[in-house]
């Protein structure tokens, strides 16, 4: 595509964990937010699927890059072992929330309508795909800014909405996570 273009935005989970957080909260939040980290990351057909289990309920929670000390909570149906329906999913390290997510679970993941919201600050609403934003989504950022428009793989993708936190509004586009000006 003809243009300029700013440097890659891609949105990963990293994007949630602000500038505060270690490293290992870091690596967790990168890796749900695009759960709805938003809950799948498939590499290719062969990828090895993983999956986190609420101790309480049993039901499983697709998990794709797991690491030690992080727990979830399910409150809503299991089918066939695995999260289902509306619910609201809770994700924990070492025993702390950072990160919930509500939505219609399908197999274990959200797709479509999902809101997630971390304890940063950062709320996204829309649809997942492959455990990142994908299809239409707002971003919600912590210092009042709001990114409203179309995401591929994680990144933006189309036409945005900006909102400022003065509430001045302004149109952008996006191809694969870079800005065309």
């Amino acid at each position: 595509m003809v243009g300029a273009t700013v440097k890659e935005n891609t949105l990963t989970r990293m994007d949630f964990a602000g500038g505060n957080m270690g490293k290992r909260a870091k690596d967790i939040i990168r890796k749900v937010l695009f759960l709805a980290s938003i809950l799948v990351v498939a590499t290719s057909a062969s990828a090895t699927e993983h999956w986190i289990t609420d101790q309480k309920t049993g039901c499983q929670i697709k998990n794709p890059r797991p690491i030690p000390d992080e727990s979830v909570s399910w409150l809503g149906d299991c089918k066939d072992g695995k999260a289902s329906g509306p619910g609201t999913l809770h994700w924990y390290a070492k025993g702390k929330l950072f990160l919930t997510l509500e939505g219609v679970m399908e197999e274990g993941q959200c797709r479509h309508n999902c809101t997630v919201t971390t304890q940063t600050g950062y709320k996204y609403v829309g649809d997942l795909q492959d455990n990142r934003p994908n299809g239409s989504g707002t971003m919600s950022y912590p210092d009042g800014t709001t990114y409203s428009g179309g995401w591929k793989n994680g990144k933006k993708h189309g036409k945005e909405k900006f909102i400022g936190k003065d509430g001045s509004s302004h149109e952008e586009e996006w191809e694969n996570g870079q800005k065309i000006l």
